[in-house]
């Protein structure tokens, strides 16, 4: 991880020009960047509806502590390396509302397995050179996928139960069982949220990079997917540094877009991506403390 980070870096050093680096970021007006990130932050909105939904009448928080936690959670996996912010979901769920590990690592799984389905799904949708019928052929079969999923894990949980029943099983096991195939986990309502999810970011960052490049929307599209598909990779740079760039520069070499040019478009808007992400961590986190603080005086 730290040599990824540091061959970025070293690279970035010799190679690039900072001066045009710096311009690049300021062709766009203060507006256009405002208006960039209410649309990101319209998708942390939507993250946190989805956990509301998904634990609607078994957890009783408010959709303001869902965000809360979110945020949180969204800043710590940006910026610790190996997906090491991850493990702050079932911590603040534990803390905040007593939820047990199997229930919010179960959800943050197929938090995970949603936003790849959702995310490839949408990547290859819209690639470009397919022609319209592969486009109807691919969106239907990923349909089909999503409604049959639902129908296969009632299946394998009333066959896990009918098991348990005939055998005897770890009290352990059967509740990590019954919170990975719980049902309402595989809703509509929660699929539909975080594809609204991704197309809205998705779509935010291709502005942003068809901005950059005048207009050119099919390398945007490439860069945002090429960006998005390297957070998925197993072995990465601190806070992404590096591969999130590699990976929008090489979805944008399709284009022919070069090298060099597309890690540069591609490091403002990680910088971008980044700012957003600890603005509003640490608004939230602020709002934890302060509300911790209160809890502390009021209980003494």
């Amino acid at each position: 991880m730290i040599l990824i980070s540091l061959a970025f870096v070293g690279w970035c050093v010799w190679h690039l020009d900072w001066s045009t680096l710096w311009q690049s970021g300021a062709r766009l007006g203060a507006g256009q960047w405002l208006v960039l990130s209410l649309g990101l932050w319209a998708t942390y909105g939507i993250r946190a509806w989805r956990l509301q939904q998904e634990f609607e009448g078994r957890v009783a928080l408010s959709l303001g502590a869902w965000l809360r936690i979110s945020l949180i959670h969204n800043t710590l996996v940006n910026w610790l390396p190996f997906r090491a912010g991850e493990a702050a979901f079932p911590v603040m769920l534990k803390r905040e509302a007593q939820v047990p590990l199997s229930d919010s690592l179960s959800s943050l799984f197929w938090l995970r397995f949603q936003d790849a389905v959702v995310l490839v799904g949408l990547s290859l949708l819209f690639w470009p050179g397919w022609s319209s019928t592969q486009r109807w052929v691919w969106g239907a079969g990923v349909l089909i996928v999503v409604w049959a999923l639902p129908h296969v894990l009632r299946w394998a949980q009333a066959k896990s139960q009918g098991l348990a029943a005939s055998a005897t099983s770890a009290p352990r096991w059967v509740a990590w069982r019954q919170a990975l195939l719980s049902e309402h986990r595989h809703s509509l309502r929660i699929w539909g949220l975080t594809l609204l999810n991704w197309m809205l970011k998705l779509a935010v960052q291709c502005v942003l990079l068809s901005w950059l490049l005048d207009g050119n929307w099919t390398t945007a599209w490439l860069g945002a997917v090429g960006a998005e598909w390297a957070v998925f990779l197993p072995l990465q740079g601190w806070a992404g540094l590096g591969t999130y760039e590699a990976g929008a520069a090489a979805a944008m070499r399709f284009e022919g877009l070069d090298w060099t040019l597309g890690l540069q478009l591609a490091l403002v808007m990680h910088a971008w991506v980044l700012l957003n992400a600890t603005l509003a961590g640490a608004l939230a986190g602020l709002v934890t403390v302060r509300s911790s603080l209160r809890n502390d005086s009021s209980a003494s």
